[in-house]
């Protein structure tokens, strides 16, 4: 799916940036307000609430500035359906970086290509696929790699999500033009992928029909486009995503 946008008028970065929220900025501002429970591992039993998808997400997206990492930057999620997953796609892009989605069955041939295509230079993955996610590595301009699990190889993502940021006057949300500023940068069969604005992101939700409550992903990878926006959708009414 593609979405074509009208070329915006000239604006200076003050101008044109965070006139609204992006929908990253929106769900993380109210689930900081919410009490119910945002998702669900239902194979594992985990949780994680409303408010501690809201602490874990700027926690993360303080850290990840803390270490270099800069706005516009791509960051490539290679990994199975895991409720940190989603915490990483906020914390990215509430931090200003761009997220590429790569499902855990490609082969490193694939996923070299597509982290070369996205200029990539964070990717994150889990024990298992680190070996693939590493060779592929190799061959891109990739410089960290971070494991949702403890892994040889890797840095582990916990450390982000733990940070507790003292003494630090640097903010949490990045300052965005929703209308310029890329959200996503996803890739189907074509090539070199479609690329969505934070505006062209919320455009999309909001032409959505509301998914069910609790929302369910069977049998579905939380990589694929439309599984996307469902779950975005999801969490930004205050729903519960079952993984």
């Amino acid at each position: 799916m593609s979405y074509r946008f009208e070329p915006v008028p000239e604006t200076s970065e003050a101008e044109g940036a965070s006139l609204l929220p992006t929908v990253t900025q929106s769900i993380v501002r109210q689930a900081a307000e919410r009490t119910g429970m945002a998702l669900h591992d239902q194979k594992t039993g985990r949780r994680i609430s409303y408010h501690q998808l809201a602490s874990a997400t700027r926690h993360a997206a303080k850290a990840l500035a803390l270490r270099g990492f800069q706005k516009g930057q791509v960051v490539c999620l290679y990994s199975p359906n895991l409720p940190e997953y989603a915490v990483a796609v906020l914390a990215v892009t509430l931090a200003g970086g761009v997220v590429t989605l790569a499902v855990p069955t490609l082969e490193p041939e694939l996923l070299a290509r597509q982290l070369a295509a996205t200029h990539s230079q964070w990717l994150v993955t889990t024990k298992r696929h680190l070996s693939k996610a590493l060779l592929a590595a190799s061959q891109t301009a990739v410089r960290h790699v971070y494991s949702f699990d403890p892994a040889l190889g890797a840095q582990h993502i916990g450390e982000l999500f733990e940070t507790i940021i003292a003494d630090d006057e640097r903010p949490t949300e990045a300052l965005l033009d929703p209308q310029r500023d890329l959200m996503a940068w996803l890739f189907d069969e074509t090539e070199p992928g479609t690329r969505y604005p934070h505006a062209a992101v919320a455009a999309l939700l909001q032409a959505r029909a509301w998914p069910a409550n609790p929302l369910e992903i069977k049998g579905a990878s939380l990589a694929q486009a439309e599984v996307l926006w469902d779950w975005l959708a999801a969490l930004q009414h205050g729903m519960t995503v079952l993984i």
